[in-house]
């Protein structure tokens, strides 16, 4: 019995070190609040992720069931206030998460018609084309405006810090 007991205790202290990770339990747009209310915590092998200190911003969208990892957080993001939609949109070098953005609907004479305003939720990144991209907040009537405009390529983003 002695010797079992010692082969236990000698099996428990072999056993590999672990840390709690978060992982998205739902789908999280760029913008959304990551919390213990979006994540559910799991072992993983100690080492094997680098930590994410929560509360964070969501700086892309993230997969339920995806470890929530480094650069899936943003400590520039900025809340999306409740009720808006986020809409990616191509920016002005220079934006950063929490400028005002507007968009200026252009009709199709070239004459502009309306400036919508919203804000830059997530940090801008390069969009591969030469362009910076970001991930915008706006509230829902004008976030329809916005839409329509984007998928008729009839608009041009301005945005301010002030």
């Amino acid at each position: 019995m002695g010797v079992a007991l010692c082969l236990a205790v000698w099996a428990d202290l072999q056993a590999p070190a672990t840390d709690l990770h978060p992982y998205a339990s739902i789908d999280m747009a760029a913008g959304t609040t990551i919390d213990d209310s979006t994540v559910v915590w799991r072992e993983v092998a100690a080492g094997a992720l680098e930590p994410v200190d929560l509360p964070a911003v969501a700086a892309r969208p993230v997969h339920a069931g995806d470890p929530v990892v480094v650069g899936d957080v943003s400590r520039t993001g900025v809340r999306v206030p409740a009720g808006w939609w986020r809409v990616e949109l191509e920016v002005p070098p220079g934006s950063a998460a929490g400028d005002r953005v507007g968009v200026v609907v252009v009709e199709a004479d070239g004459g502009a018609t309306e400036l919508l305003e919203g804000m830059v939720a997530g940090a801008p990144v390069a969009d591969g084309f030469g362009g910076t991209a970001a991930v915008c907040a706006f509230p829902e009537d004008v976030a329809v405006r916005v839409t329509v405009a984007l998928a008729e390529g009839r608009l041009a983003t301005v945005t301010s810090n002030g």
